[in-house]
């Protein structure tokens, strides 16, 4: 009788609507669960519009920044030394952040980075008085280090806070960040070149700097207070998961495909103009199809995953951006002659396919975790994901232009795209067998 006591109280906890017998508190459950969906949506409206606003703010200085370097005899090597900074920056220390954001709290590192992005930004602003080459590299290079520790803090903050609102939907809610964070990096470029035509060098992250300050308010005021537990992932925990072939892949994938994305900025436009004679607007017209088309198969991608699981996603997102790779040039023992429309085709593709392949990531890191260890579902768990993802993120970031630059200069664009293609094909298979061994081999899947 005690049992059947204690069991109807743990589904009365779990499901009010369905156990409560007083009207009154059904009404009151009914009320206070509508009001507890709309806090959820309002946060993360305000996680949403400043993960835009942060997108924009990084990439606003693309332009213009180059030119301003090249006045004090600033060489493109080190500029794009100091484009990577701050990226390089967040890949040490989002794991980091994950790490320890049980103690910090949410809404402190989300404040305490938005702060120091917003911060750096406006000091940026500054570098024109700068009276030297030394002073004007070195500012430069501290003051991306400083955004990147912001934007590492302010990343794992806010991934953490959106799967923790939402746990049933993650793969939506980071298809909708994604799509932020999209938007962002499409509508940075243009709106810094049209602020540095009208105000110059300080104007454009006067605005963004600014902004990304006031923008705080905005988690004062909707973002819910988190006290630290104190609670770390165990290290016991942590050596399971590195030794864990499935979970190693899947941060292996998210590298690979954001470096597949950021292969593109060194080489591309050398080869449209070499190929094509095109004008600098249809270069950036072409340039643009790949992140809009990632921008818009995020959505997608992400609601399937939470509807459908999200590891064949992930494989098919690989093939279908491998592929693509080898018809972007295209590869010359598959044609010998380019034409616009297969490559922008094909930059159509790569971004769709990258969508698939990176957006149900983080639900299926989740999967394998909560396989690995059912116990570890707490706040410090997501926190510890957030941070691990964001870093395979900015590792990418980084990596991408490296590739791209160094296989250039050692064979053609047509050749160099077909090795990114065959690294992310690699990755496909290795993923799916990985997969076909987890559900049709048990016994073989426990061993790795």
């Amino acid at each position: 009788m005690e049992a059947k006591e204690d069991l109807k109280e743990k589904l009365t906890e779990s499901s009010p609507l369905i156990y409560s017998s007083d009207t009154t508190k059904l009404k009151g459950n009914v009320t206070n669960s509508k009001a507890k969906s709309c806090g959820n949506l309002v946060t993360f409206s305000a996680l949403w519009i400043t993960y835009l606003v942060v997108s924009v703010a990084y990439s606003i200085l693309a332009p213009f920044y180059p030119q301003e370097a090249a006045k004090f005899n600033v060489s493109s090597l080190m500029v794009g030394f100091i484009m990577g900074a701050s990226p390089l920056c967040v890949t040490f220390m989002s794991p980091i952040f994950g790490y320890f954001i049980p103690q910090i709290g949410l809404k402190f590192m989300m404040i305490a980075g938005c702060f120091l992005v917003g911060g750096s930004f406006l000091l940026l602003g500054f570098l024109v008085k700068m009276s030297s080459y030394f002073e004007f590299v070195f500012f430069s290079i501290l003051l991306r280090v400083v955004e990147g520790i912001g934007s590492a803090g302010y990343i794992t903050a806010s991934f953490t806070i959106a799967t923790i609102l939402f746990p049933t939907k993650t793969g939506t809610v980071i298809g909708m960040l994604e799509l932020g964070s999209g938007i962002g990096f499409a509508i940075g470029p243009p709106l810094g070149g049209f602020l540095y035509k009208i105000g110059g060098f300080f104007l454009p992250f006067l605005v963004t700097g600014s902004t990304v300050l006031v923008f705080i308010i905005l988690f004062v005021l909707f973002v819910p207070d988190t006290k630290g537990t104190k609670q770390y992932v165990s290290p016991r925990t942590l050596l399971k998961f590195s030794m864990n072939v499935p979970f190693l892949l899947l941060i292996l994938c998210h590298i690979l495909v954001i470096a597949s994305l950021g292969f593109f900025s060194p080489v591309m436009s050398l080869f449209l103009i070499d190929q094509f004679n095109l004008s600098e607007i249809y270069i950036g017209v072409i340039f643009f199809i790949g992140p809009a088309a990632y921008m818009l198969s995020s959505i997608v991608a992400g609601r399937l995953s939470d509807k459908l699981g999200p590891r064949y996603l992930i494989v098919g997102g690989l093939l279908l951006s491998g592929i693509s790779f080898f018809f972007i040039g295209p590869a010359p023992f598959i044609l010998n002659k380019s034409h616009v429309w297969l490559t922008c085709t094909s930059m159509a593709a790569v971004g769709i396919g990258i969508g698939f392949g990176i957006v149900p990531i983080f639900s299926d890191m989740l999967q394998v975790i909560r396989r690995i260890d059912p116990s570890a579902t707490g706040d410090e768990m997501y926190g510890y994901l957030s941070g691990l993802s964001s870093a395979a993120y900015s590792c990418g970031e980084f990596l991408g232009p490296i590739i791209g630059g160094a296989l250039a200069k050692i064979m053609s664009f047509q050749m160099s795209a077909s090795i990114v293609g065959m690294f992310l094909l690699t990755e496909a298979i290795l993923l799916l067998s990985v997969t076909v061994v987890d559900q049709f081999l048990p016994r073989l899947s426990a061993k790795i």
